[in-house]
């Protein structure tokens, strides 16, 4: 498993129109090959957003970098201080602590 943690801003937007304006890129990231899960992130009281998305290993994290989604987020003028990290997952730590949830 592979994770992506992406922030950015987004001045000036309601939760409600945020939401509104991010269905349908919600639903083409939902059809992503290797795409586990996106968790979508809001940074309370503030114009700060997010993603935490778990990719099934780095060869499917990195087709993504290489699509023309990931390049509609970079060129998306209203997504302000983009920034992407990349990560490996310590997989035999990471099932020693899953109480509430599977995710190896």
């Amino acid at each position: 498993m592979h994770i992506q943690i992406v922030t950015y801003r987004v001045e000036g937007v309601s939760d409600a129109d945020f939401v509104e304006a991010n269905t349908e890129f919600a639903a083409a990231m939902a059809a992503v090959l290797g795409l586990l899960a996106k968790v979508w992130l809001k940074k309370p009281a503030s114009d700060g957003y997010g993603g935490l998305y778990l990719w099934r290993d780095r060869e499917a994290y990195e087709a993504f970098l290489a699509s023309e989604l990931w390049a509609e987020v970079l060129n998306d003028a209203s997504m302000l201080d983009v920034k992407s990290a990349h990560y490996g997952v310590m997989e035999e730590l990471t099932r020693a602590t899953q109480p509430g949830l599977r995710v190896l």
